[in-house]
């Protein structure tokens, strides 16, 4: 069984920063970069082995004996190769008989080299590559600091894991860039071997609250999956896997999501920042949505204060249009970050419910029949249907 189908047990997840907000890249749509000035001491941005082995001891004691470690930045990788064998060996130190550890990486893909690929490999560490599309797209929003584009590098990336066997995932993200190029970007991604993707908007607010030039309206980013979705129906079914195709199937049937923008609440994926700060979740790296620190607090008493609560009442509550959408029990209200304000801090009304609500007028009816099938072990598509038959059932992920 691949990292991807199984999840962790432990009641909340842990997205970590080992090197906080630094990165090789300046995306153009980077929201995260706003965090270096919260931590303008350069030894509060890469973890520390005091930080790193203490994390590790409260993730594996409340994993309830399957323990993910989900590595993000900034770009993970300038953390060194050394950082994460030693990351590796202080989970083999603290991890109990009959436990599992399992780890994961999302990077830009432009440090990836044959010894990385090979420790990947040996150690059995997913990996999540960002691409927005071909180079045309993609180098629009994502250089690095001199203004050069990434595309080539990240191909390269890209090409190195298949070349050593390493299981990945793509994740593009929606932006003005690429957005009215749904099915363009999908057909790329399958010609460039990509089995399983995930497609994030850009919903990005200035200090203003203003929204900014790279992020995509609900109308837009609802085209743009509805592009995607007929790309991929009917033969691509059950050979490339669609995050949210598939939690819509899996709340169509009756199924749990893991995808915390389908879930009932939120406010148990928490952010470790490399000093040792946790906050309420990635999109709510703000001070005062900071928990504690786990040097002080362990892990499993932050998630309970009040931060996580006003995010969990946020999705709890959402606004009064969604009470007479016919859709409200599939997405809740969406994302709270799609909501927030970060002039009044306050939740408004969803950015992306029209685009939500498209895709499934669009996509709903087809996606529950495709789901019923996966339940009953039968092929996902009806013979005659399509090219590929649709033969294999969806592969499932933990909530990132």
């Amino acid at each position: 069984m691949s990292a991807w189908e199984t999840r962790s047990t432990a009641p909340y997840t842990v997205i970590t920063k080992p090197v906080s907000a630094l990165c090789n890249l300046a995306c153009h749509y980077c929201y995260y970069s706003r965090v270096m000035e919260m931590y303008p001491d350069p030894s509060d941005r890469v973890m520390s082995d005091a930080v790193l082995e203490t994390f590790t001891r409260q993730t594996i004691k409340d994993s309830g004996g399957r323990a993910i470690f989900a590595w993000q930045g900034g770009e993970p990788l300038l953390a060194g190769l050394e950082f994460f064998r030693k990351a590796l060996e202080v989970q083999r130190r603290y991890t109990p008989p009959g436990y599992i550890c399992m780890n994961t990486i999302q990077t830009n893909g432009t440090l990836l080299d044959e010894e990385w690929c090979r420790f990947l490999k040996e150690n059995q560490v997913l990996v999540g590559i960002s691409i927005d599309g071909p180079a045309s797209l993609h180098d629009v929003n994502r250089v690095d600091h001199s203004g050069r584009p990434s595309h080539e590098r990240v191909v390269r990336g890209l090409r190195l894991l298949r070349r050593y066997g390493v299981e990945y995932n793509a994740l593009v993200v929606v932006s003005q860039a690429n957005v009215r190029h749904g099915g363009r970007v999908f057909r790329y991604l399958v010609d460039q071997g990509v089995t399983w993707t995930q497609f994030i908007p850009c919903t990005e607010r200035e200090d203003s609250g203003a929204v900014t030039e790279h992020s995509v309206s609900g109308p837009e980013y609802g085209a743009f999956m509805c592009e995607v979705f007929d790309a991929w129906y009917p033969d691509h079914v059950g050979t490339v896997s669609v995050r949210m195709f598939e939690n819509i199937a899996q709340r169509a049937t009756g199924g749990p999501p893991e995808l915390c923008v389908f879930s009932p609440t939120c406010g148990n994926a928490v952010v470790l920042e490399a000093n040792g700060d946790v906050y309420a979740c990635d999109h709510f790296v703000y001070p005062d949505y900071r928990l504690g620190n786990i040097m002080e607090t362990p892990i499993g008493e932050l998630v309970r204060r009040e931060p996580c609560r006003r995010l969990a009442r946020a999705k709890l509550n959402p606004p009064e249009k969604c009470a007479t959408c016919p859709y409200q029990g599939l997405c809740y209200g969406g994302c709270p970050k799609g909501r927030f304000d970060p002039v009044s801090r306050s939740f408004g009304d969803p950015a992306l419910c029209e685009g939500y609500r498209a895709v499934f007028e669009h996509a709903y009816e087809t996606i529950q029949a495709i789901g019923w099938r996966a339940v009953r072990g039968e092929p996902l598509i009806p013979p005659g249907v399509g090219s590929s038959g649709g033969s294999r059932s969806p592969r499932r992920r933990r909530r990132r």
